[in-house]
């Protein structure tokens, strides 16, 4: 198939959503004023695990809001008298089949598409059950889709926000509703997959970590991740890096939900190759497969140990996966985010080369798979990142049928590489992306701004790569306005496609409804100054970068150590450091620090201004979001700056100048420390434990500050020592 041909195949999908309402047609009373008559959802005893979730959850919402449950029958006659909701799948409910075949409603222009639902109200609907007044028809093309139409009916009926948990939001109070709406169509996904990479996750590691406990993310804290993904129209979720594989309940709970489970571009056949992280000694989750199987640790070496990789896949990929929904992931990489020719001395050296043990590695994937699921037809994917990017460009590597090739983007600059062409379409079939909505070089903040995401996921539309869009989300609550957009725009790209600026209207829309700001572009504009300023000099990568002159990797007080003349020895190292610039380190030097310090301060001044405009119920939210991220950049800046001319003074020595900037510092550390206390409120107590407690999280991910205060505070009394004598 061309990309064109795709791109015109993917918009016709689009050109059946028609999410403004129709003709008019009767109000549904779902909630009334006296509970006894308000509408009962009808959810027979044979249902799917999936719609029985989504009942669940959108009766929390009524709670949430108007105080009560509705109450969930299985047959009409149980419903009496009450306005009834059904949720339902064409083919699969005899209620709702009835109704199509009676002509009382139209679902011909979703019927057989993936993902689709209508919203249907209609008056009298049962013959046999005169009593029943009304009905709100939720009909699904598919179980997904009777699914995202349901949470559609919560969001417009009671403005839940389909990330409730991440911005703490709790829908609208209401002592009464209508579905005043009319009829509500929506045809088929751009993005036939969506979903999440939970990646670089310390916080929701050490979020709810137990002592004597390995690390992973809590079953509590996955069953909320999945209902997320789920109302926020995704499909699928894909293993952590580096915690551990969730646990079978949690798995058995995805699946029943929906949701596929995959694996990064680091796990073959959907098996964790990753470091088993402990806050004491790291262990590869490969290292203790081979304790257990075979008495002693191998390296993973697709040259040296062929036979135990394909076991490893096989019993901690396949078989632990292979009754859920599953897409297997293919190709060959090292342990750990490598690739598998930078720690095998065996590899080949050429990239061809390379390919083809791929394609050997990707063969004998697929064997492991049909072995173990005979007479069906497995969903695969390939991440193509690295250097498996390098290979697919060879166009050397083979597929099997239905996998998917996703293109990564730089996530660095979050900018696609490339995408496909005309002859990578013709060539294979099924071509999506894998973007990062956040990374490890800016964990903490949002720092690509949001037209340049809408740039990117835009082109990739226009590209023909809509099979499958998987999005790092980094520990989800950093970003809910960006992870918002991305998932809008995967499931419905027509107005992102129709208008370049749509960014904008889109974050004023989401403003308004976290926040109930009456003038949101203020807010908008905002941001934008705030992207303006960190995209260039990105607060997280001052603090990786001066981090390690101060505690970490190549910390002065380490290079001083033992030296006879410590004074000297910290001059003469000061004068060598040359702190990194340009590529991804951006332009972060003392010229750039120091010019952009006074703009960090009157963006500061002006988001606390706005404070009195945001509704008095979302401003701790207000904070979390919005005045944390800029505080952290805004003291990243200026603490970078202030190391910057401790520098300068230490290397002329000026020694009590340069204690005085490393105190003021120390300051910005401290005010980052009672920032980020501040938004440990309520449940997110301990949100940011992960920083201290996982050791490997280092200068990228973490920020130490227990132990950058304690070496600042040493540095500190040495300079005010040398300055106090001659």
């Amino acid at each position: 198939m061309t990309r064109k041909k795709l791109l015109i195949l993917t918009l016709s999908f689009c050109l059946l959503d028609t999410l403004a309402p129709l003709a008019a047609t009767p109000e549904i009373r779902i909630l009334q004023r006296r509970a006894a008559q308000d509408a009962a959802v009808v959810l027979p005893a044979d249902a799917s695990t999936i719609l029985r979730y989504t009942v669940s959850d959108f009766n929390e919402d009524c709670r949430e809001s108007a105080g009560r449950r509705l109450p969930v029958v299985t047959t009409l006659r149980e419903a009496g008298s009450r306005p009834v909701i059904l949720p339902a799948v064409i083919g699969k409910s005899p209620l709702l089949d009835r109704l199509i075949a009676e002509k009382r409603i139209d679902v011909d222009s979703i019927r057989g598409e993936w993902e689709s639902f209508a919203i249907i109200p209609v008056a009298r609907p049962f013959a046999d059950y005169p009593a029943i007044p009304e009905a709100l028809i939720v009909a699904g093309s598919d179980e997904r889709g009777a699914m995202y139409g349901l949470y559609e009916v919560s969001e417009r009926l009671l403005g839940t926000d389909p990330q409730k948990f991440w911005t703490d939001a709790v829908p609208h109070r209401v002592k009464s509703a209508r579905w005043d709406q009319g009829m509500v169509v929506q045809g088929p996904p751009t993005f036939r997959f969506r979903g999440w990479f939970v990646n670089d996750e310390h916080a929701l590691l050490g979020w709810h970590h137990r002592e004597g406990e390995d690390n992973s993310i809590k079953a509590e804290d996955w069953a909320e991740i999945f209902e997320t993904i789920c109302r926020m129209r995704g499909n699928f979720y894909t293993l952590i890096e580096y915690g551990q594989t969730p646990d079978s309940a949690s798995l058995r709970l995805a699946s029943d939900r929906g949701l596929y489970v995959t694996g990064s571009h680091m796990h073959m056949l959907v098996a964790n190759t990753s470091y088993a992280f402990d806050p004491g000694p790291h262990t590869w989750t490969w290292d203790a497969f081979c304790e257990k199987t075979y008495g002693k640790r191998y390296p993973y070496s697709w040259m040296t140990q062929r036979e135990k990789m394909l076991r490893f896949w096989e019993e901690e990929g396949v078989k632990r996966h292979k009754d859920h929904l599953a897409i297997w992931t293919v190709g060959l990489k090292g342990a750990n985010d490598t690739d598998f020719h930078e720690n095998d001395s065996a590899a080949p050296r050429s990239v061809v080369e390379r390919a083809r043990l791929t394609n050997e590695a990707i063969r004998l994937q697929t064997q492991i798979v049909e072995r173990n699921l005979p007479g069906t037809e497995p969903l695969y994917m390939i991440a193509n990142r690295n250097d498996l990017f390098d290979q697919y460009l060879t166009g050397e590597l083979q597929f099997p049928k239905n996998t998917h090739i996703l293109w990564p983007d730089d996530p660095s600059f979050g900018v696609f590489r490339l995408l496909p062409e005309k002859k990578h379409l013709e060539r294979d079939t099924h071509h999506g992306i894998f973007f990062h909505l956040t990374f490890c070089d800016n964990h903490w903040v949002q720092w690509y701004p949001m037209g340049g995401v809408q740039h990117e996921l835009v082109k990739a539309v226009r590209a023909g790569a809509v099979s499958m869009a998987e999005f790092n989300v980094g520990d989800i609550r950093e970003i809910p306005l960006k992870t918002a957009m991305a998932m809008d725009l995967a499931y419905d790209a027509r107005p992102w496609l129709a208008d370049k600026e749509h960014w904008r209207a889109f974050t004023d829309a989401w403003i308004v409804r976290q926040y109930g700001m009456r003038d949101p572009a203020r807010l908008t504009d905002l941001l934008v100054r705030y992207w303006d300023l960190e995209m260039p000099v990105r607060s997280m990568i001052i603090l990786e970068r001066m981090s390690q002159y101060t505690i970490l990797d190549e910390a002065i007080l380490k290079k001083i150590e033992g030296a006879a003349d410590k004074r000297r020895a910290m001059v003469e190292y000061v004068r060598s450091i040359e702190v990194p610039t340009g590529g991804r380190y951006g332009k972060m030097g003392r010229d750039e620090l120091r010019r952009n310090a006074p703009a960090w301060e009157r963006l500061w001044k002006d988001a606390n201004a706005l404070t009195p405009e945001i509704r008095s119920d979302r401003r701790s939210f207000y904070y979390d979001f919005v005045l944390l991220q800029i505080a952290t950049s805004r003291l990243m800046n200026l603490w970078g700056g202030e190391l910057f001319r401790a520098f300068d003074a230490i290397s002329a020595e000026r020694f009590a100048e340069a204690a005085d900037h490393m105190e003021k510092a120390k300051d910005y550390v401290r005010e980052l420390a009672e920032c980020r206390a501040r938004a440990e409120h309520g449940k997110w107590k301990g949100w940011f434990d992960g920083d201290q407690l996982y050791p490997w999280t280092n200068h990228m991910w973490g920020f130490h500050y227990e132990r950058e205060l304690a070496a600042e505070t040493e540095m500190i009394r040495m300079l005010r020592a040398w300055s106090a004598r001659p």
